[in-house]
């Protein structure tokens, strides 16, 4: 049963080598024969790539400054906030001032 075994190990061991040697000496024909086509068609592929690569890093470089506008325009939005309110609360303290003063009477100048 093991040399049974062995035996079949063996034989296949045998297959794969002479499937691998076979192969191998069909891709050295098929480069030999077919060289310049498989050059024209990595080149092809390489240009189609590259130009979906570079679509990808455009979209992805647009998206970074899409975000980065929002962030400044979100921290302006808050700036003008803070203005606004500041300006509103001198328009406040400009109104409210004539009545914390003292009213001028006619006797100003006398002690």
């Amino acid at each position: 049963m093991i040399q049974k075994f062995n035996a079949l190990l063996a034989g296949l061991g045998n297959t794969l080598k002479s499937f691998y040697a076979k192969a191998s000496q069909d891709v050295k024909d098929i480069w030999a024969q077919d060289k310049v086509f498989f050059i024209a068609f990595g080149a092809i592929i390489l240009t189609i790539k590259f130009r979906d690569i570079l679509i990808s890093l455009l979209v992805s470089s647009g998206k970074r400054v899409f975000t980065k506008a929002q962030t400044q325009d979100a921290d302006l939005a808050k700036q003008e906030t803070q203005a606004n309110q500041q300006s509103d609360q001198l328009v406040q303290d400009a109104q409210n001032a004539p009545s914390k003063e003292k009213p001028i009477t006619d006797d100003w100048n006398k002690k």
